[in-house]
């Protein structure tokens, strides 16, 4: 290291240098402890969401009832689909997203076709 290089680790105060790592520390806090505990609640304050529902699926489109009523999400309003892990999310817009849990197939051969139908009629090219 040249001489001005090391001067000026030795003249930066030791808080200086920390801040950064502090705020780190904060965005990880907001991002893995206090976000997650928000969507908790906001899921458990919203009773509509806890509801079961029917969800209706043909090539036109999805259809969704549940005891407050119904919703049809047609095939060029969808926005993303993603097929995760546990869930199959079909994003109809920015905010909001059809779940659909892989655990709710009676088998994995159901699950593959359901896939397959998925893709063959939701799944599209990246909108320009």
């Amino acid at each position: 290291m040249t001489r001005e290089g090391l001067s000026f680790y030795f003249t930066k105060k030791a808080s200086d240098l920390a801040a950064p790592f502090i705020f780190a520390a904060l965005i990880a806090l907001i991002n893995f402890v206090l976000f997650p505990r928000r969507l908790k609640s906001l899921y458990n304050a919203d009773k509509a969401l806890q509801e079961p529902c029917e969800l209706t699926l043909t090539p036109e489109g999805i259809t969704e009832k549940n005891a407050r009523g119904s919703a049809q999400f047609f095939k060029d309003e969808f926005r993303k689909v993603i097929f995760g892990k546990k869930v199959l999310s079909i994003f109809v817009s920015l905010q909001k997203a059809i779940l659909i849990p892989r655990h709710c197939f009676s088998s994995k051969e159901e699950e593959g076709d359901f896939e397959a139908f998925v893709k063959e009629n939701y799944v599209t090219e990246k909108k320009k």
